[in-house]
């Protein structure tokens, strides 16, 4: 392989890793701007837990968690697909599980 061809390879896997990074970061701050606006009333800020129980460290599996933000076990109020995409719930798993 020559050294144009194995320099471009690394500048292509360099600029797909640096998207990888900055959807995760997005996600992130989407996940935690969502959170924000839908938990932290109960759970408070950065999910240590209030009125509702703490959730991090986060340690539910995804489906776990969005069974039981759509049908919660407790007083919490339900969060059907018309308030909460499964996106948006995927997002504020993403942020809890950065802050834990």
């Amino acid at each position: 392989m020559s050294v144009s061809r194995m320099l471009f390879a690394a500048v292509v896997i360099h600029f797909v890793a640096s998207i990888v990074v900055l959807s995760a970061t997005a996600i992130a701050e989407n996940g935690e701007e969502l959170y924000v606006g839908h938990c932290s009333s109960c759970h408070a800020p950065q999910g240590r837990g209030a009125r509702g129980p703490r959730l991090v460290p986060f340690r539910f599996s995804d489906a776990e968690a969005l069974r039981l933000i759509r049908e919660p076990e407790c007083d919490m109020p339900a969060f059907p697909p018309s308030q909460l995409s499964d996106e948006q719930v995927a997002a504020i798993l993403g942020y809890l599980r950065s802050i834990s």
